[in-house]
């Protein structure tokens, strides 16, 4: 797998932003338990998808929120027999999702320790995952592909392959992605494939060929939609497309979508169109800084794409 991209982020916002990025560090730090762990509204209890886009939002944003050791610890109690990490303390069992975001903490954190110990187990759990029928759909093949990717694994020449053949399926037709083949496209499914396949070592010159398609989910507010016929929208839309759009290098508004996210910050720092949370938090300071990146306004020296 190509290794486009990397531990760090070292980021430098225009001070014009300084003032949102510290509401939405406060918002954050609201979500934080002593242990080091986030809790997402909603949710019973701290988990480790609510602790992966807590962490990455704070540093996304160049800022730390001060509990890195106790995170890593309470992310690594986790971990199962198996390899696989669970969700949440009272979980009976891992998940794909559960696994990803548990390696995404640690590669962020530059907890080797941890990686070391769980690299050959959880890489043994993850590449047996695929031969099940539930896990033989986008949703899952992308959690499989980015684990094994920030593992560092060495997966075979066969498997890759079959990865590759299975999400070329679920195209449809130039109408982007969809979850399963035979389905209809849209943009999340969109970005989660063309992302795995360049993980994979697919040429991008070869994936453009839904440019069209996807410039037509983008809304004259700067905001992006589910598909050009499905116009709901959120920050998790607008993530999944200005992502997918800078990583086939397509023209689009930048200006217009820094100035969405902007707009669009909760009295109490976070962000989510139906009030605040931290998934749509971190999707809205991820493409922040993507518009801003290419506008030139900002820097990362080593930008990560997830």
């Amino acid at each position: 797998m190509s290794n486009m991209d990397s531990v760090e982020i070292e980021t430098t916002w225009p001070e014009s932003k300084i003032e949102d990025l510290a509401k939405t560090l406060a918002y954050l730090k609201g979500q934080t338990s002593p242990d080091g762990s986030f809790v997402e509204v909603g949710e019973n209890g701290a988990s480790v998808e609510a602790c992966r886009f807590g962490y990455e939002t704070s540093r996304r944003a160049a800022m730390e929120l001060g509990l890195n050791t106790e995170l890593r610890t309470w992310v690594a109690a986790r971990r199962m027999d198996d390899g696989s990490f669970r969700s949440q303390v009272d979980s009976e069992r891992g998940s794909l999702s559960s696994t990803y975001y548990a390696v995404r903490v640690f590669r962020l954190l530059n907890a080797t320790t941890e990686l070391d110990v769980t690299r050959s187990a959880t890489t043994a759990w993850l590449q047996a995952q695929w031969s099940k029928p539930e896990n033989q759909n986008i949703d899952e093949l992308y959690y499989l592909i980015r684990a094994l990717h920030l593992l560092d694994a060495e997966t075979s020449t066969s498997l890759k392959g079959a990865w590759i053949d299975f999400i070329k399926s679920c195209r449809s037709g130039s109408n982007g992605y969809a979850n399963k083949p035979g389905e209809v496209g849209d943009i999340e499914h969109s970005y989660c494939s063309i992302h795995a396949l360049l993980l994979l070592g697919v040429p991008a010159a070869g994936l453009g060929g839904d440019a069209a398609w996807i410039s037509d989910c983008v809304r004259p507010d700067g905001g992006i939609q589910w598909s050009p016929n499905d116009p709901t929208h959120s920050h998790a839309t607008l993530y999944w497309g200005a992502h997918l759009i800078y990583l086939l290098k397509l023209p689009h508004p930048w200006e217009a979508t820094a100035e969405f996210v902007s707009s669009s910050i909760n009295a109490d720092g976070g962000y989510g169109l139906n009030g605040s949370n931290l998934w749509h938090s971190y999707c809205a300071v991820s493409t922040a800084l993507l518009a801003e990146i290419s506008l030139g306004r900002a820097s990362a020296e080593q930008l990560v794409i997830e």
